[in-house]
């Protein structure tokens, strides 16, 4: 349920125990394979969407003390799918020439992914197994091989402090039996890969108001004149003032939030 076609899905599984028996067909012979197995599976679904976070509040009148958590965060920087083609040969043992090929499989696992100065670089292996008939002694054999993959992107987001999140899909398995025991694999493999960053946000957990000191509501000055520096912005000064920012908007007749730095502004209280 809440499922929508924007998620990024993560999917995570574990093969548990796994019993393999001849099974007879409907002419009585026992040509058939009953697969019972155990799979894990932990599936992970991620949306994008932005949720609003207390970062700062004041009051014009009431003294306001705060206490504030660093939340470790993850920011979506990109999202992209990319097609590969990898090739495969495999060679069975030289008594067991390959008849009618009955299945061929692959299955990619990404071992690591990381960024570098220009390109993301996923390394992994793919797992290749094919289920055939052996002509010398009319059997079935299975024939298995694992080889290792390097796909190299350029992505849009270049950081060294980026790190991805990879699912690869088969999209096709083709194969061509060029010898008595040589058969050559094809594969289409589809990867989803999202870019994540690594921000730590303030934000409040909590708030206490209390009355301003009657000394200091005295001391703060009805008119002023300030002059914008760094990393300043009109919440600020409107903090160090008790000034609404609506109020500095409007007095110095300011459309919008930015401002410059050696900008001069008319602060009344």
């Amino acid at each position: 349920d809440g499922c929508s076609d924007a998620m990024f899905v993560k999917v995570l599984y574990e093969p548990g125990a796994m019993q393999i028996e001849s099974a007879a067909d409907g002419n009585g012979y026992k040509r058939l394979l009953q697969l019972d197995g155990v799979l894990d599976l932990t599936i992970c679904l991620f949306t994008n969407e932005k949720i609003p976070l207390l970062a700062d509040v004041y009051d014009v009148e009431k003294e306001i003390d705060t206490t504030t958590e660093w939340l470790q965060c993850r920011q979506l920087c990109q999202e992209f799918t990319v097609h590969h083609k990898l090739q495969a040969e495999l060679i069975a043992e030289q008594e067991k020439n390959i008849g009618t090929v009955l299945r061929v499989c692959a299955d990619p696992k990404v071992q690591q992914s990381y960024m570098t100065e220009q390109e993301l670089l996923i390394k992994g292996y793919v797992t290749y197994c094919v289920l055939y008939q052996n002509l010398n002694e009319n059997t079935l054999c299975t024939l298995k091989k694992q080889l290792p993959f390097e796909f190299r992107l350029r992505p849009q987001c270049n950081s060294q402090e980026l790190f991805a999140d990879v699912i690869l899909e088969v999209e096709a398995c083709d194969y061509l039996v060029s010898g008595e025991n040589k058969i050559e694999i094809t594969l289409g493999v589809e990867s989803i890969t999202a870019l994540w960053e690594e921000q730590k946000i303030p934000a409040i957990t909590g708030i206490q108001v209390s009355d301003m000191d009657i000394q200091k509501q005295n001391e703060l000055p009805v008119f002023s004149i300030w002059v914008a520096e760094e990393q300043d912005s009109l919440w600020k000064i409107g903090k160090q003032f008790y000034v609404p920012v609506d109020r500095i908007k409007s007095v110095n007749n300011l459309t919008g939030d930015e401002i410059e730095v050696g900008q001069k502004l008319l602060i009344v209280r």
